[in-house]
C-alpha cells in the first residue's frame, strides 16, 4: 500500500515519511512471510536513516466482527512488533562511512544490522532475517490532468529507504490461532526526557490503509475541505477513535 507525502508532519520531515508498506508470502519460500516498509520519498543516492526516529512494522491478529454496515476488522490486543533504530554514521576499518542499526524483535530479542549490507542479518534460530537500505522506487508521473498534456516522467529515477523483515510464518505468527492479520507501519520520535515546554509528538507518520490520507483527505480538487491529515497522523493505529464525517471512512 502507498501513502507518500500525506501530511504536514511527514512532508516537513521526509526521512520519517512512510511511503509504502508491503506484506506478502516469500516467493523463495512459501513458509515465510515478508514485511517491508519504505520511508524518505525521492531519497538521494547517499541518503541515510534518521537516528532520532523509531521505524516500526506492527502485526496484530484480527477477526471479522459485526455484520452488514456494522462489519469491521477487530484487532487483538497483542502485537507482533519489529522496531528499527539507527545510529549516526561511523567509519569502518577502511575509513568508509557506514550506518548501523538494531532491530528489536517480538519478545525482546535484538538483531544488529548494517545499512545497505545485502548479506542480510539473521537470528541464530533462523526465524527472522532483516535488511535496511536504499532501494529503487520508480513511479510513473508524466501527465498534466488539467490540460491532458504529456510530461517527462518526474519520478523515473526515484529511490526510497527500505526496511525488511522476513520471518518464519508458523513460528512467529502462529496462524493456527487465527490466520487473518492486520499490519501497519509507523515512524515515531525516539522517547526523550520530559521537558518544561510543549508536548511530545506521539507519531510522525503511519500507514495502514492505501492512499487513505494523501488521496482521500488531502485532495486539492475538493475545494474548501478541511485538512484531515493533521489529526490523523497522531492517532493510534488499530484503535482509530473517530470516523470522517465527509466520506464515512475510518480516519
Amino acid at each position: 500500500m502507498s501513502d507518500h507525502v500525506d501530511g504536514p508532519r511527514s512532508i516537513g520531515e521526509p526521512a520519517a515519511d512512510v511511503t509504502d508498506l508491503f506484506a506478502f508470502t516469500s516467493p523463495e519460500n512459501p513458509a515465510r512471510t515478508v514485511l517491508a516498509m519504505c520511508v524518505f520519498p525521492s531519497a538521494g543516492e547517499h541518503a541515510v536513516f534518521s537516528n532520532v526516529i523509531d521505524h516500526s512494522i506492527v502485526v496484530r491478529r484480527v477477526s471479522v466482527a459485526g455484520v452488514g454496515s456494522a462489519a469491521k476488522f477487530q484487532p487483538a490486543d497483542n502485537e507482533i512488533r519489529f522496531s528499527f533504530r539507527f545510529e549516526v554514521l561511523k567509519r569502518d576499518a577502511a575509513g568508509k562511512a557506514v550506518q548501523r542499526g538494531v532491530c528489536k524483535l517480538p519478545g525482546g530479542r535484538e538483531l544488529s544490522l548494517t545499512v545497505n549490507d545485502e548479506k542480510v542479518e539473521s537470528t541464530p534460530e533462523g526465524d527472522v532475517r532483516v535488511f535496511a537500505g536504499l532501494r529503487s522506487d520508480p513511479f510513473y508521473l508524466a501527465w498534466d490532468v488539467g490540460r491532458l498534456k504529456k510530461l517527462p516522467n518526474l519520478l523515473q529515477h526515484d529511490n526510497v529507504l527500505c526496511i525488511v523483515a522476513e520471518l518464519d510464518t508458523r513460528r512467529v505468527l502462529d496462524p493456527a490461532k487465527g490466520s487473518l492479520f492486520g499490519v501497519i507501519a509507523e515512524t515515531t520520535p525516539i522517547p526523550q526526557p520530559s521537558g518544561h515546554l510543549g508536548y511530545p509528538v506521539r507519531r510522525i507518520d503511519w500507514v495502514g490503509r492505501p492512499e487513505q490520507t494523501n488521496m482521500r483527505f488531502n485532495n486539492p480538487a475538493m475545494e474548501g475541505i478541511d485538512d484531515f491529515t493533521r489529526p490523523v497522523e497522531p492517532q493510534t493505529p488499530f484503535a482509530i477513535r473517530r470516523r470522517c464525517s465527509r466520506c464515512s471512512c475510518s480516519a
